[in-house]
């Protein structure tokens, strides 16, 4: 009778707990107990009862509203401990925080786990903090950088009347650049080979280098006739290393004919910074042995003489380019003097004669430097004089290299006439940028039209919010503007002017489109300095030109606010966030997960806990969702593993049993009063 009221009292704590989350049901285990007997003789004995706890079988879980709701989908435990810092082990996850923003749960126990990153030891409770939630502040983040992605309509009617400041390499009317420099060649026929060179800043540190070749007079100008036969128009870029200010990447070599030798060597070029190279040119060309030698009888000067009289084989002109602190344009002279001997003298053609039968000569000052190149007749190798060194009106020195020059017959034998360049591109140059023609956003003027307008908020370096105003501008063939302004800056009705008139936006981009699918092919990305901040770069690379309204499809930027916590978030590997107003996430902690090999045989501990005891086996533990770990579900809850059904019937049995063992001691008080009868 007393085995089976020990089952009925685990009956009742199973159906007594049976909404009790994380509650392992327990059951009464019997067991004969026998004592000796003889042949004769029969000795009864009793029954043995153990109570055993089904604790490594999983209940349901239920979903719920809070977020520190925790259960275990899987094998483990959390670790908790109790007010003397006694740690246990549970499957009861219902927590919430104290006053002091500790988890506990409903019986009072604290939530453990390790600081993050989790380095806690695999056996052992070391290290172990409680979780506490709420401690983290956010401090101010700059904005750097975002994605902006947005549908331009294609059917959007053109606001811009064209495209302009495009680079030389696109010839158009409508072409810009930062410097020019012209070489024109004329032989002792008469016949011109025009150079134009277009020096254009399209990014930091990035150029662009445009060459034009003309045979005959020079064009006039953009756009140039490609189809005539005699202009070819070759282009390349440049990019300098900030620091250095020296080329970036491949020798930069720009020919036109493949036929031709003629080649424009730009690998000498810098971009002017402290300690950049000096201006300098290398001139490899053919002074033909056709040509006739100055007939000195006749009363023939050479171009040294800067005289009327002068009469030069060939003249060059080199004119344009402001990279010299003097500006100054060059005629440089070549005439025959002597079977083997060609003079050089460079003037400056600002003091050419302007008009006259002598014109350009006399120059009213003579030349800024001269040579005299010797050649080899049997070879046509230059043998003396290669070296040149031109003295500007400003006193700047300008070398110009012959080495490589050559006096033959036929110039096709050579394989490398042409110009080497060394110049100092002016870093302080503006950049060019591509713009829609017309009163748009980016002129920043009064009544600027545009297409579509849309706001973005970043951060400056104390973290307050910096509206950004951007609108788009619809320009021809396929091209939109963008360009971003402070709101700050804004007139005081509003819009346009930002700041003082015509003064230059945040930033401005032009954006080309694929006719053929509408992606973006060029102007994806917004370089925009946020005001008492960071250079923002903007990321506009998955934006489409298709039909169809604006849309935009994502709008992220980095950077907050300072902010306290604003709520806490569990993944389901156990780390735990701390989250900002922004929803940017810290994580401060990692969820410790328990184990032991029996879990049924630990010590159970009310409060839903369990101490690990020799039989279970040691503890082990680690993080959720490895090493056959559970996942942890946050808003939900383990439910007891109690079966009600099951507990009625367990209770029905004990129940019978306990009314039958009853008849046994009443038959046995029967039989006692008739042995006491027999007595009597």
């Amino acid at each position: 009778m007393n085995a089976q009221a020990n089952k009925l009292s685990a009956v009742a704590d199973n159906i007594a707990n049976a909404s009790t989350n994380g509650y392992k049901r327990g059951s009464t285990e019997f067991s004969s107990l026998v004592l000796p007997s003889t042949s004769g003789n029969y000795n009864s004995g009793s029954v043995l009862t153990q109570v055993r706890h089904n604790i490594g079988a999983q209940g349901g879980l239920t979903s719920t509203s809070s977020t520190t709701d925790l259960a275990l989908d899987g094998n483990g435990f959390f670790v908790v401990q109790d007010a003397s810092g006694m740690p246990y082990l549970t499957r009861a996850g219902s927590f919430v925080p104290d006053k002091n923003g500790d988890l506990l749960n409903v019986a009072g126990f604290t939530l453990m786990g390790y600081p993050y990153p989790f380095t806690g030891a695999g056996n052992g409770f070391d290290g172990m903090v409680p979780i506490t939630l709420g401690q983290s502040s956010f401090p101010a983040e700059p904005t750097t950088n975002g994605t902006f992605t947005v549908n331009l309509p294609a059917n959007a009617p053109d606001v811009g009347q064209a495209i302009v400041n495009v680079p030389p390499s696109e010839n158009s009317p409508y072409s810009a650049w930062n410097r020019k420099l012209t070489t024109a060649s004329q032989n002792s026929a008469g016949e011109f080979v025009t150079t134009e060179t277009y020096f254009t800043k399209i990014a930091d540190n990035r150029w662009e280098v445009t060459i034009v070749e003309t045979d005959g007079a020079p064009s006039t100008g953009f756009p140039y006739d490609l189809t005539s036969g005699n202009v070819e128009l070759r282009s390349v870029q440049l990019d300098f290393d900030p620091v250095t200010g020296d080329l970036i990447g491949s020798k930069p070599i720009v020919g036109f004919d493949p036929n031709d030798p003629f080649l424009v060597d730009l690998s000498g070029f810098t971009q002017a910074i402290a300690g950049g190279s000096t201006p300098a040119a290398k001139i490899n060309t053919n002074l033909s042995t056709l040509v006739p030698i100055l007939d000195t009888a006749a009363g023939e000067l050479p171009a040294s003489a800067n005289s009327a009289a002068s009469v030069p084989t060939e003249r060059m002109s080199l004119r344009g380019y402001a990279g010299f602190p003097s500006n100054v344009g060059l005629d440089v002279y070549y005439t025959r003097t002597g079977p083997d001997t060609w003079e050089v003298a460079v003037y400056n053609a600002a003091d050419a004669t302007s008009a006259g039968a002598g014109a350009p000569f006399p120059y009213s000052s003579a030349p800024l430097g001269q040579t005299t190149l010797q050649f080899d007749l049997a070879t046509g190798t230059l043998i003396s004089g290669g070296s040149l060194n031109v003295t500007l009106p400003g006193g700047e020195n300008w070398p110009i290299d012959f080495s490589d020059s050559m006096s033959l017959a036929d110039s096709s034998v050579m394989d490398n006439e042409g110009v080497f360049a060394a110049l100092n591109l002016p870093a302080t140059d503006p950049v060019i940028k591509p713009s829609v023609l017309g009163n748009t956003p980016a002129d920043n003027m009064a009544n600027s039209a545009y297409s579509h307008k849309t706001s973005l908020i970043a951060y400056d370096d104390q973290g307050r919010a910096v509206t950004l105003d951007v609108y788009f501008t619809k320009g021809a063939d396929f091209n939109w503007e963008v360009a971003v302004f402070n709101r700050d800056d804004a007139s005081p009705s509003g819009g346009f002017p930002y700041g003082a008139p015509g003064s230059a936006p945040l930033a401005t981009s032009l954006m080309r489109f694929d006719p053929s699918n509408g992606k973006l092919l060029e102007g994806g990305t917004l370089e925009i300095a946020i005001p008492s901040g960071q250079t923002m770069a903007l990321d506009l690379t998955a934006s489409t030109q298709l039909a169809g309204d604006y849309q935009i499809s994502a709008a992220e930027l980095n950077g907050q606010a300072p902010s306290a916590t604003v709520d806490t978030v569990i993944g389901e590997d156990g780390i735990v966030y701390d989250r900002s107003a922004k929803g940017d996430m810290l994580a401060r902690y990692q969820l410790a997960i328990a184990n032991v090999a029996s879990p049924d045989k630990m010590t159970v501990i009310s409060g839903n806990v369990f101490s690990p005891s020799a039989e279970s086996g040691d503890v082990t533990l680690g993080t959720a969702a490895s090493n056959g770990n559970g996942k942890i579900r946050t808003g939900a809850l383990e439910n007891s593993n109690v079966d009600i059904a099951q507990e009625l019937t367990d209770m029905i049995e004990a129940q019978r049993s306990y009314t039958a063992n009853s008849k046994v001691f009443q038959t046995g008080s029967e039989l006692m009063d008739v042995l006491v009868n027999l007595k009597r």
